[in-house]
């Protein structure tokens, strides 16, 4: 009888129920008689209901009374800790590599400049006689010109660059030999490397360079005297017919393809007797004339006066001879010595002598001859 009442063996493990197939009945009354004896036990050994109270069988996280879980049975919240450290590490990489790769672009665009060293070619130049070259010498690399060092040549120099033929050879400055007395005429020797030698002139030289200097003076040609351009009119005196003449102002208008001509008077040839006047408007000091005709051959005077008309025919005293005849044998003659005795003259007149053979021509087409510019000029300056 007493066996029957006493608790049967536990069950093993795996022939008893799981914990959630066999919900516990809630207790009933207070904590007094067994079931209070139970729970205090329950509480003791920590198997009960956070929340209620209600003791939790092995295994069992989960209260079947208030529905509350045991701590701790949904597991604890990972460490973010490692995963912070990690992200920030990554955030100072990647700031790192953006800095580096900007310091790369900026370094990239940035101008390079390299420093080079220049060895100029050593090029042999002319031995000077008297004095003996001194070698060629070129500045230390990175020197700040002081000390020089001799440039070498030899093979197994390193040289930037290969030596240039066009390299200028340095210049040497040789003494000059005084030349010995009595004997003037003879110049010293030029130095090898091109640069003159300078020596005392002699009183001959003088005199040529003064020679010169004159001729230059005398060979300067002065400006011509400023016409105006009614200035040139025809000096007919026996009163040909105008058809016989072209138009004055052409002989000084600066063309010389422009040109006043006079008829050759067929029953008169060779002889002429008409010419070209110009007014200069107030007595001016005459130097020189010069012809300009298409028709070289004819012979000419030059005759000059003065008052407020010219005098009306050739035979009059008012005239004064300038040039004798002069026959144009080119087509630009220039008469540099004019008789004006320091005298200054208002009317020049280009008077008309003799044609040229070639100017002949017939009764029918009567020849012509030309005069395309006339150009007066003042007295050379004196030296």
């Amino acid at each position: 009888m007493n066996t029957l009442l006493a608790d049967p063996p536990a069950a093993h493990s795996s022939e008893q129920p799981p914990a959630s197939l066999t919900p516990a009945a809630p207790p009933e009354g207070g904590p007094s008689g067994s079931d209070g004896a139970d729970r205090s036990d329950a509480q003791a050994q920590g198997h009960v209901c956070a929340h209620c109270g209600t003791p939790l069988q092995d295994g069992q996280h989960w209260c079947l009374h208030c529905g509350a879980c045991e701590p701790g049975s949904l597991g604890e919240r990972p460490n973010l800790g490692p995963l912070k450290v990690l992200a920030l590490t990554a955030a100072i990489l990647a700031l790192g590599a953006a800095v580096a790769v900007a310091a790369a672009i900026k370094e990239h665009n940035a101008p390079r400049s390299h420093t080079v060293a220049l060895v100029p070619a050593t090029t042999p130049t002319t031995p000077v006689p008297t004095t003996p070259a001194p070698a060629a010498t070129t500045p230390t690399p990175g020197g700040t010109g002081g000390a020089t060092a001799p440039h070498s040549t030899s093979k197994g120099s390193n040289l930037l660059f290969p030596p240039s033929s066009t390299a200028k050879p340095p210049k040497v400055t040789a003494p000059t030999p005084t030349p010995k007395a009595g004997d003037e005429s003879k110049t010293p020797p030029s130095s090898g490397s091109g640069t003159s030698s300078t020596t005392t002139p002699s009183k001959a030289t003088t005199t040529e360079t003064g020679t010169s200097t004159t001729e230059s003076k005398a060979s300067e040609q002065p400006s011509p005297i400023l016409l105006d351009t009614n200035a040139a009119t025809t000096y007919n005196p026996y009163n040909y017919p105008e058809s016989s003449f072209g138009d004055p102002a052409l002989a000084i208008d600066g063309e010389p393809s422009t040109e006043w001509t006079a008829q050759v008077q067929p029953h008169s040839f060779p002889n002429m007797a008409e010419g070209l006047l110009i007014d200069l408007r107030e007595p001016t000091k005459l130097g020189s004339l010069e012809l300009r005709t298409p028709t070289p051959g004819m012979t000419v005077q030059i005759y000059g006066a003065n008052g407020a008309k010219a005098p009306a025919t050739i035979t009059e005293p008012g005239w004064v001879l300038l040039s004798g005849s002069r026959t144009l044998k080119k087509k630009v003659t220039h008469l540099k010595k004019l008789r004006t005795e320091s005298r200054s003259f208002r009317w020049v007149l280009v008077w008309l002598v003799k044609a040229p053979a070639s100017a002949q021509g017939t009764p029918a087409t009567p020849g012509r001859v030309a005069l395309s510019e006339v150009a007066l000029y003042p007295p050379a300056a004196s030296s």
